[in-house]
């Protein structure tokens, strides 16, 4: 679409335009205004539906818990299991190794290594002598630190065996045959048994119980599926049974009925409706319950009594609201002037405000309500007025002076790209409604 410079610097002067606004707030006043007991009592049974207490339920239920597993741990499992953690906290260490490597396998030269390492001589020096790993050799077969999985399987299976400065038994792996010396272990700092003993004690637990769990499981919804209530699968898996208290469908605040899978189960069909045990819920890998309903209390109204100062209190604000829109109207009817708002502030002891030169994005807030409504309106021999409510139920009475549209701008004003760009766009969307509206008239449409 075409946009004519004319267009474009109209745009711009109502875009810019200024006024002078002044405007009044007439605050919404409830001091005064009398509610009767008869429009309290039609209020209510009008808005009965308004009136009504939350539904509630409460439900017994049992909680198996993984915690209450009661297993025994022996004092010798504990220090096995200490022992255990002790040397796999070393077969972690980092260990420094050495070896002597034959790529093929010589049983002679294997046997006066053998020979010559049972008599005694330094391995380093045999290593200089028979290895054929060109890369460590020289060093005495040094291959430094290294941890446990570094090296072929067989290798790290000889490795962890050793004790400090013995030579294995030679070792075949893809490489060849090796002779592997352990020459150093990392010192591994091992808490004492006294230090770990609680947290072996709880993996011990946990470790025990964890299969009698899903075994009272399994007995706790078999119980729960065919019995009436829940006091036999209670006496047969020795829970106790518990009530939660009323509780909306929002929730309990605090303890186990403030989970959501729960309170959804509690009313369900299957509980509230049918009056069945449920399922076993899990709330967690360690915990599970059950319930069924004890008590459902359906929303019902709630007494006049205990809404009517509400209800008071909603009328005495729609009446003063109908009030506040009366003088208005009065103040609109007989014409808003600069005169008339003064007089209607001195009447009321507040104050007129007055806003000079304000284009229509220049003021935000309360203020930018009443601007806006004011650039909104249509002027009539340069002079506008009118009223807005505004968000806290007041409402404000203005008047529109002094209309001023703004001096062309330069062609260097970036105004310009801009409302040219958002005319191109607005005439763009009226060409194609228009094109739709005119294929839709052309168009011959036939209904089956």
């Amino acid at each position: 679409s075409i946009v004519a410079d004319l267009e474009v610097q109209t745009a711009l002067s109502l875009v810019n335009q200024t006024r002078d606004i002044r405007y009044l707030v007439l605050q919404l006043n409830t001091s005064g205004i009398e509610v009767t007991e008869q429009e309290i009592e039609t209020y209510y049974q009008d808005n009965i539906a308004n009136f009504q207490t939350e539904e509630l339920v409460s439900v017994d239920y049992l909680e198996l818990n993984l915690a209450d597993i009661d297993v025994e741990i022996a004092e010798d499992e504990l220090r096995m299991a200490y022992n255990t953690k002790v040397s796999e906290s070393l077969t972690e260490a980092r260990r420094k190794v050495a070896h002597i490597l034959l790529e093929q396998s010589d049983e002679d030269v294997i046997a006066t290594i053998t020979n010559r390492l049972a008599a005694g001589e330094d391995f380093a020096l045999l290593a200089k002598e028979f290895s054929q790993d060109i890369a460590t050799a020289n060093q005495g077969g040094d291959l430094g630190y290294a941890l446990a999985g570094a090296f072929p399987p067989e290798f790290d299976e000889a490795l962890v065996k050793l004790t400090l400065g013995e030579v294995s038994a030679p070792v075949q792996t893809d490489a060849g045959t090796h002779f592997i010396k352990l020459l150093e272990i990392e010192t591994v700092e091992s808490s004492s048994f006294e230090q770990e003993r609680a947290s072996i004690l709880a993996d011990l637990q946990r470790a025990k119980a964890e299969p009698l769990f899903a075994e009272k499981i399994e007995q706790l919804a078999d119980q729960v599926f065919s019995a009436i209530d829940l006091v036999e699968p209670a006496q047969a898996l020795g829970l106790t049974i518990s009530n939660s208290g009323l509780f909306t469908r929002s929730g309990s605040t605090t303890g186990l009925f403030t989970n959501t899978k729960v309170v959804n189960v509690a009313y369900s069909d299957l509980v509230l409706n049918q009056q069945n045990n449920s399922d076993v819920i899990e709330i967690g890998s360690d915990r599970v319950v059950v319930v069924r309903l004890s008590e459902h209390q359906p929303p019902k109204a709630k007494p006049l009594t205990q809404v009517a100062k509400n209800i008071t209190q909603t009328l005495a604000k729609q009446k003063a609201s109908d009030k506040l829109r009366d003088d208005v109207d009065n103040l609109l009817t007989q014409g808003v002037s600069d005169e008339s708002l003064v007089a209607k502030a001195s009447e009321l002891n507040t104050e007129v405000v007055e806003l000079v030169e304000v284009t229509r994005t220049a003021v935000s807030g309360g203020d930018g309500d009443v601007v806006a409504a004011a650039f909104n309106a249509q002027p009539i021999a340069g002079k506008a007025e009118g009223s807005v409510a505004l968000s806290d139920g007041s409402i404000a009475v203005y008047v529109v002076n002094n209309i001023a549209n703004a001096a062309a701008p330069a062609e260097t004003d970036p105004q310009i790209a801009a409302v040219t760009r958002m005319l191109v766009n607005t005439h763009g969307q009226q060409d194609m409604v228009a094109v739709e509206a005119q294929l839709k008239a052309d168009a011959d449409i036939q209904i089956n």
